[in-house]
């Protein structure tokens, strides 16, 4: 009887740690799964963010550029304009020179036709003059 007793008490007690540590082992085996697969997470998350961040910055670049040609462009537009302004200045002053000289030119043959039309004037008047004298 007393054996037998025993030998239960010594079974269940046996049965016991058995089931507890099969429930510890259970326990460990989810918590090293969940444990990694956060870990997974956690990386895949990082590389998220990096390439987020990567892109980012990718994107900031591109903008810059873009700004920057724009600003390129304008600036080469302005140039641009303010060359056709001078150039048509630059015309202007040329033909208002050419004008000018034109002008003087055309000054220059009316005093020269003025000075030949008095010459022949007098020279026309002087023979008939001293005729007339004499």
């Amino acid at each position: 009887m007393v054996v037998v007793v025993v030998v239960v008490v010594v079974v269940v007690v046996v049965m016991v740690m058995v089931m507890v540590m099969v429930t510890v082992m259970v326990v460990v085996v989810v918590m090293v799964v969940v444990m990694m697969m956060v870990m997974v997470m956690m990386m895949v998350m990082v590389v998220v963010m990096v390439m987020m961040m990567m892109m980012m910055m990718m994107m900031m670049m591109m903008m810059m550029m873009m700004m920057m040609m724009m600003m390129m462009m304008m600036m080469m537009m302005m140039m641009m304009m303010m060359m056709m302004m001078m150039m048509m200045m630059m015309m202007m002053m040329m033909m208002m020179m050419m004008m000018m000289m034109m002008m003087m030119m055309m000054m220059m043959m009316m005093m020269m036709m003025m000075m030949v039309m008095t010459v022949t004037d007098r020279q026309q008047k002087h023979p008939k003059g001293q005729a007339c004298g004499w």
